[in-house]
């Protein structure tokens, strides 16, 4: 469903859209859901038929009155993340005009980019950039990031841990998938539903690189292809599903090949990958007949 601002003089942030150089935030909806609330609110904004089902976009409201980052200090270095929930302080009141002012983090999270974190090196300030509409979310609720490896302020991250626990019904994972909650990350498993045993571990790190383990022979790779967004974990996931381990060459004096890809496709018929396969085709010519 479009969401639409109930003040009919908003342009839904068009005219921010073109002040800067056609970069616009993601807008944020706020309903009035209280009687309490739709009573000021229909006050301040002299809207008298306001319905508590109506849209205020965030830009009507002050930019200390809405959370969309948080700030985290990590090795020295501060960690700028994008919270899934933007929230509004219960008090906020919103105005006809817009009154929001894009501070300088708005600014840079806007600046498109295909990599999950963005560094700057000025002042060594890491970016999470996250899509707010996102299909495998819950339309009304969202959560923070979950790419928590290798984070040593351990009070946040136990924070961070605990939010997302907490939001794990929001995220709609494929069939036979479950979370795993470590002790400074979260994983996912995928489940055999004939034996009960874990066949996949994955876990989404840092760098947005995606580890996966294939069990029960504990193999571990980590793929080419890097998480960018929350709405990408339920793809992911079945993308998983879909690859099998190379078996290599299966000629013992060279197994598998310097080239070898780790893993194949569902859609490739063979057990090894290109480079297995063409490695196994020289050593069998190689191989004296009688």
């Amino acid at each position: 469903m479009v969401k639409v601002c109930a003040v009919k003089s908003c342009p839904n942030g068009l005219k921010m859209k073109n002040r800067n150089n056609g970069a616009s935030p993601s807008l944020s909806y706020f309903r009035p859901m209280t009687p309490k609330k739709l009573q000021n609110w229909r006050k301040s904004l002299g809207i008298v038929d306001l319905k508590s089902t109506d849209y205020i976009c965030h830009l009507h409201f002050k930019k200390e009155d809405v959370t969309m980052f948080e700030k985290n200090k990590t090795n020295g270095e501060v960690q700028i993340l994008k919270t899934g929930k933007t929230t509004l302080n219960d008090k906020a009141l919103p105005s006809v005009n817009h009154q929001f002012t894009p501070t300088p983090e708005h600014k840079l999270a806007r600046k498109p980019d295909s990599s999950c974190f963005q560094t700057q090196n000025s002042n060594k300030e890491v970016f999470v950039d996250q899509e707010t509409d996102d299909p495998y979310m819950d339309k009304t609720e969202h959560f923070s990031d979950p790419l928590l490896d290798n984070v040593s302020n351990t009070t946040k991250t136990s924070q961070n841990i605990e939010k997302w626990v907490n939001n794990k019904k929001i995220l709609k994972l494929p069939p036979t998938w479950m979370y795993v909650r470590k002790e400074n990350r979260v994983e996912y498993e995928r489940i055999n539903l004939n034996t009960g045993a874990a066949r996949n571990l994955v876990r989404f790190n840092m760098d947005a690189s995606i580890t996966v383990t294939f069990l029960p022979n504990n193999k571990e790779i980590i793929l080419k292809k890097k998480i960018d967004s929350f709405k990408n974990i339920y793809d992911c996931l079945k993308y998983i599903e879909r690859i099998r381990l190379c078996a290599g060459t299966r000629i013992h004096n060279k197994r598998y090949s310097r080239r070898c890809e780790g893993v194949i496709h569902s859609l490739e018929v063979y057990t090894a990958c290109k480079p297995c396969r063409i490695l196994r085709n020289v050593l069998q010519e190689r191989i004296p007949t009688d």
